[in-house]
């Protein structure tokens, strides 16, 4: 399975004394084989930030019930037992119900030991594939819970119809495993332990199916297609470069804020044919044409050196920002009531703390964007409403009071155009040669790198199609993760303690070395020309012209003595 999780013998020893004709080890067996699948089930399909940080798991608290057995003569429900003499192994921290369609969330109680599958556990990569190639039933099994539909499909024209498949770099990924278990210092234990219940999962299935891993569709009326559960769109990018080491990943540069530009730009002309896009949206152009460097300066401008933040999380946080105000985020502060949970406004959750909000918000180039961003929403609103004002009608694009969102219709707009674009990208790239690995709504994983010319190509097509001019593509390798053998880091090891114990050497006998020279010099006292008089000369009622004549510089060399005056 993908997921192991182990009961404290508190919990077998109670319920043996508890239900001593019972079969005890069968029945807890059967309840944690049901919690397994059931929490196998809520990683595979997606935890949300709030659950990965709180540890929290969705899964029907009904289901546990009546599918984790029964114990006793008078068959006694295991679960409401457990729950009855405070050995839960999971706590409901908010229940689910048939009226608002939510499972429960619930966390692992202290009583439960969570291992996350057979790589995870193993102490390394070749173990990992022995214990695989062993248990091979239970990969299958772990394929068929995921994937029930594989049963009833004799081809891969009905499997595509439903999924997309997509090749993983198994070398890469269990690397990519191997460093994890490490611990690394820069990753949060958080995100560590996601990583390697995904990369986990991922392995587990793809080892199964000969290197392949399958992505379930699920198609949005806003246009985009996403996948349920783990897939390429839902993990983290250090793992998404594990799953394709050694391909290429394309995307559209600045997506969203180009689009908005060539929108705007074109219906300015519209209203007005003498209209000119550059001045009108210079910051928006600015931005797009020298991201890097409008990035850096906003962050000079938002943080100070004593803010404790450093370069990379600076970048990061101002570029959610910005892409949050391209969507349209609130200028306020405060926050509202939601469902009975508080909500934030967009840019108090990403930027959190007061004073750099503000600097952000009060900052040049950030109150130029905003103004081009309204002008430019105000444009393609008016537009929908004249051009498409059956899109208006839609219950998707309605606030919960009934009113038409504005950054909804906006929205829709744009993932259309997006799919669009996107599908111009994957049909070219297929007609000359390449493969498309993946797809991530605005960008694409491709097999091998794009040739200039290809690249050029493919743009002017996505810029001519959509009528978009600024659409332009950003290409990067996405390098595989290597495996290091434990013979090659014991070799390491060594060597680096070995540098360190010759560096403690020098250093010690340096110490010891100026300590003797300190002891045995004798100060040597200057003459008015700077330069050293014998230590013998010293006292001397002679002038003795030692250093000139040594150096073949005294007149009279036959003269070594004066009378001192």
């Amino acid at each position: 399975m993908s997921i192991r999780i182990q009961a404290d013998e508190k919990v077998s020893r109670a319920l043996s004394e508890a239900f001593p004709t019972s079969n005890v080890e069968r029945a807890l067996k059967k309840y944690i084989t049901t919690l397994e699948e059931l929490i196998t089930r809520s990683v595979v399909n997606g935890r949300t930030p709030e659950q990965n940080k709180l540890n929290l798991y969705s899964l029907s608290l009904h289901t546990l019930s009546n599918k984790g057995g029964q114990i006793g003569r008078d068959k006694i429900r295991l679960h409401k037992w457990l729950e009855q003499n405070k050995l839960s192994l999971v706590i409901a921290v908010e229940r689910g119900n048939n009226l608002t369609h939510k499972l429960s969330q619930v966390k692992l109680s202290p009583l439960v030991t969570i291992t996350f599958g057979n790589i995870a556990q193993c102490g390394s990569t070749n173990s990992a594939t022995a214990q695989l190639s062993s248990s091979s039933n239970a990969g299958r099994s772990l394929v068929e819970r995921t994937y029930p539909e594989l049963e009833t499909m004799n081809s891969e024209v009905e499997l595509c119809e439903i999924f997309d498949l997509t090749p993983i770099n198994i070398k890469s990924l269990k690397a990519y495993i191997d460093w994890l278990k490490t611990k690394p210092k820069h990753l949060t234990e958080e995100k560590r332990l996601t990583d390697l219940t995904q990369a986990a999962h991922i392995l587990n299935i793809a080892t199964e199916l000969g290197g392949i891993y399958l992505q379930r569709r699920k198609p949005s009326d806003f246009g985009r297609t996403y996948y349920e559960g783990i897939s390429a769109q839902s993990v983290r990018k250090q793992l998404r470069q594990a799953m394709y080491g050694g391909c290429w990943e394309y995307d559209i540069r600045s997506a969203v804020i180009s689009w908005k530009l060539g929108m705007g730009s074109a219906l300015a002309r519209t209203i007005n044919p003498d209209a000119k896009p550059d001045a009108l949206f210079r910051n928006s152009i600015y931005f797009i044409d020298n991201k890097p460097a409008i990035v850096n300066e906003i962050c000079l401008l938002t943080f100070r050196k004593d803010d404790n933040v450093n370069e990379d999380l600076q970048k990061r946080i101002v570029k959610q920002a910005i892409t949050a105000i391209s969507f349209g985020a609130r200028e306020q502060q405060s926050g509202w009531l939601k469902n009975g949970s508080w909500q934030n406004p967009a840019l108090v959750d990403i930027i959190k703390n007061p004073t750099h909000r503000r600097r952000f918000r009060t900052c040049a180039p950030i109150r130029g964007f905003i103004q081009e961003q309204k002008l430019i929403d105000q444009l393609i609103y008016a537009y929908a409403v004249k051009e498409i004002p059956s899109l208006l009608n839609s219950p998707r694009l309605r606030t919960e009071s009934g009113r038409i969102s504005k950054p909804l219709v906006i929205a829709f707009l744009y993932q259309h155009f997006e799919t669009w674009a996107m599908d111009v990208v994957k049909k070219m790239v297929a007609s000359n040669g390449r493969k498309v690995v993946a797809s991530i709504h605005d960008a694409v994983i491709l097999d091998r790198k794009l040739g200039a010319e290809l690249k050029a190509t493919i743009e002017l097509e996505m810029r001519e199609q959509t009528g978009i001019p600024y659409w332009h593509l950003e290409g990067k390798e996405l390098e595989p993760y290597l495996s290091v053998s434990a013979e090659v880091v014991q070799h390491e090891q060594a060597h680096k303690r070995r540098i360190r114990e010759e560096e403690q050497l020098a250093t010690r006998y340096a110490i010891e070395k100026a300590a003797l020279q300190a002891q045995f010099s004798v100060e040597q006292p200057a003459t008015d020309f700077g330069r050293p008089t014998p230590a013998s000369t010293v006292n001397y009622p002679y002038d003795i012209h030692t250093w000139s004549v040594e150096n073949g510089t005294a007149e009279h060399p036959q003269a070594c003595f004066r009378q001192a005056s």
